[in-house]
């Protein structure tokens, strides 16, 4: 995954909203008004627009464009707020806070494509690496919008899979190869495949984590899934892996007391 930068649609490089180092879970949202896919360079100047009307809106006081990160048709996740940072766009302040925000570049007319839903994917694992638990809301979750749109609150209810996979219940990736490209970054390879950093240099034997090179096969360890269902508590899950606690599911799930869950979360197992 390439998290298209800021400054490639014309932004200054570091947002002003504040710092959020974590939150519970994403907030998926939808553009929620006709627009019509065209080449990458035309979703660039529809996130530039989005910030120039927030910027313009007196009423709600936009620090900034509203969105941590924004998914556009073609799978490339762009840089809003960033990782981190406070969001705007959930509806009030506890709702910002509980969550980070992603928006789907997706008008009412069509749904959602493979390479969309591909991107939305990667931006949640990419923000799970950086400080968000395993939680999945579409907008409509926190207060009354018909954001998303049905299409993407299907798949927000389904845990959020990739296409070609649709979650279950106790599961599992099977690891596999990536071959690097240019441009690639460890920390960009683990985001995409849901598992850490320290994984992939364990598994590859790397002894300098900024020296990979273009054509190198890395090996990406298999990363256990749980999508919890009605009745399922975090103990109760633990006993289903041997070795491993309730408390470090908490932990890799970034789930604190009252360490709640509900049907449909996607649980990493560690």
């Amino acid at each position: 995954m390439e998290l298209i930068r800021r400054s490639a649609w014309g932004a200054p490089a570091t947002s002003p909203a504040p710092s959020l180092l974590s939150a519970q879970g994403v907030t998926v949202h939808w553009l929620g008004a006709a627009w019509t896919p065209g080449a990458h360079s035309a979703c660039l100047s529809t996130v530039a627009g989005i910030r120039k009307q927030h910027l313009a809106d007196k009423v709600n006081g936009y620090l900034d464009i509203a969105y941590n990160l924004i998914v556009c048709p073609h799978g490339r996740v762009i840089e809003g707020r960033g990782l981190q940072r406070r969001g705007g766009a959930n509806g009030n302040a506890t709702l910002n806070a509980r969550s980070y925000s992603v928006l789907a570049l997706l008008g009412t007319k069509g749904g959602p494509g493979e390479q969309l839903l591909q991107g939305l994917a990667d931006a949640r694992a990419l923000l799970r690496s950086n400080g968000a638990g395993a939680k999945l809301w579409g907008h409509s979750d926190g207060i009354s919008t018909a954001c998303p749109g049905p299409q993407l609150l299907a798949w927000v209810r389904a845990g959020g899979p990739r296409p070609g996979n649709s979650g279950g219940g106790g599961g599992g990736g099977g690891g596999g190869v990536h071959t690097v490209v240019r441009g690639d970054t460890l920390f960009a390879i683990a985001a995409r495949y849901g598992v850490t950093v320290a994984q992939l240099v364990a598994a590859n034997g790397i002894k300098d984590a900024g020296a990979i090179s273009i054509g190198q096969r890395l090996t990406i360890p298999g990363r256990r899934t749980y999508t919890v269902r009605s009745g399922d508590t975090l103990s109760g899950i633990a006993t289903r892996y041997a070795g491993v606690t309730w408390q470090q599911i908490a932990s890799a799930n970034n789930i604190r007391s009252p360490y709640v869950i509900h049907p449909g979360d996607t649980l990493t197992i560690p």
